[in-house]
């Protein structure tokens, strides 16, 4: 049941990198939602609860294990 399902947050800012993962994640029952970028990434986790965050090391502006650090706090 898709409402059951993981909710994964995709921190991409390659569009063709992110549909492909998006696409492999969706196809194995996962619900997946994008942000291209730390910011976007931050606002996104304000405003929705996720099971699990993939983060894109070399985001534009903050890496994403910098992100990962400032969202773990």
């Amino acid at each position: 049941m898709v409402s059951d399902s993981i909710r994964v947050l995709l921190v991409e800012d390659d569009l063709d990198v992110a549909a492909g993962i998006g696409d492999y994640l969706e196809a194995h029952g996962l619900r997946v939602d994008f942000a291209g970028s730390a910011g976007e990434a931050r606002a996104r986790v304000a405003e929705a609860s996720f099971d699990l965050l993939v983060l894109d090391v070399n985001l534009p502006g903050q890496d994403g294990i910098s992100l990962c650090r400032e969202l773990r706090k």
